[in-house]
């Protein structure tokens, strides 16, 4: 609910600002026009003193400095998709603050809800007594889909937990119109 006020009031502020006009940049690089570099750049190379044209040396770092950021896309591109492709090495990888805000504003009952529900599944796999510490194993496929109807009964039950809280904020909000008819104490 707050992301949506957010998007809708960064929307509204946004109403009257024009559009930066297209432009034919592929990368940030793009934008960016190097300075003219002239003279000179002594290098040490292995305890021996280099000179350099400046000029060739910058065009070589900024090479390297393009050719290092390619690969970091391409290592944080496959990270990615590793982790959206196999749901439970993405949850595996939340960090603790992101697991623990996405927890934080659950009820009690929305959290016993999404227990119960794993409870039964874990008892449907097989598994004659569920404990703390009882041991499944079962196929990552099958976890995947645990975690899938986890997150879509979390989620329902959330939806569901919000949309109440706010018929009952919006009901005390009418209960207090009609209370304020103007016939108050003067």
């Amino acid at each position: 609910f707050k992301n949506a006020e957010y998007r809708l009031s960064l929307s509204r502020s946004l109403e009257g600002v024009p559009a930066l006009p297209p432009g034919d940049f592929d990368t940030v690089e793009d934008l960016y026009t190097p300075p003219e570099v002239s003279g000179q750049v002594t290098v040490n190379v292995m305890g021996e003193d280099v000179s350099i044209d400046a000029d060739a040396y910058m065009a070589e770092l900024r090479e390297e400095v393009s050719t290092l950021r390619r690969e970091l896309d391409t290592v944080e591109k496959q990270r990615r998709e590793a982790a959206q492709s196999d749901l439970l090495a993405y949850v595996r990888s939340l960090p603790e603050q992101q697991m623990a805000a996405l927890t934080s504003e659950i009820t009690d009952d929305v959290l016993d809800g999404m227990k119960k529900l794993v409870y039964s599944i874990m008892k449907g796999m097989g598994t004659s007594t569920v404990e703390t510490e009882t041991l499944l194993q079962q196929s990552g496929s099958a976890m995947a889909q645990l975690c899938m109807w986890q997150l879509a009964i979390g989620y329902n039950l959330r939806e569901l937990e919000v949309r109440d809280q706010l018929q009952k904020q919006l009901g005390a909000g009418e209960a207090d119109d009609a209370g304020d008819d103007g016939g108050g104490e003067a």
